[in-house]
């Protein structure tokens, strides 16, 4: 009976631990720390603490375990090839303003002191002061 509270108290706290997003190091604590509460065998010690090892030093879990994966991921060919749009857009440089905009809480002082050229270039300022302005003098507002 106390093992199975225990668990559930695990349970509990691993839950708790997933809702706030708290660090692989977080769980490998609370896990060795109840491994300790409940008296485990070292039979179970040993192989959890060498996972516990490999996956909470990053450059280790790199070369042991995600580069692995990666490769295998690739060949079966899990991941979307690369459009050349979407490559284009990847080498095109900064997200200038666009992050301020689209982040939902834009820096309007931030925005404001950007320089923005707001000289048009020769031709498409030529495209707007003649046949944009034709069609506009053409069409009326009323009909």
């Amino acid at each position: 009976m106390e093992f199975c509270c225990s668990l559930l108290v695990l349970v509990g706290v691993l839950l708790l631990l997933a809702h706030v997003g708290c660090p692989l190091l977080v769980w490998t604590v609370v896990v060795g720390g109840w491994l300790a509460f409940i008296g485990a065998p070292t039979v179970v010690w040993v192989p959890l603490a060498s996972i516990a090892v490999v996956f909470n030093i990053p450059a280790l879990r790199r070369v042991c375990v995600s580069n692995y994966i990666l490769s295998f991921a690739n060949r079966i060919k899990l991941f979307p090839v690369m459009s050349q749009t979407e490559r284009t857009a990847l080498e095109a440089g900064t997200v200038w303003v666009d992050k301020d905009l689209f982040s939902g809480k834009p820096d309007l002082a931030k925005l404001l002191a950007e320089p923005y050229d707001l000289e048009l270039p020769s031709d498409v300022q030529a495209f707007r002061d003649g046949p944009v302005e034709e069609v506009c003098r053409m069409v009326d507002d009323w009909e």
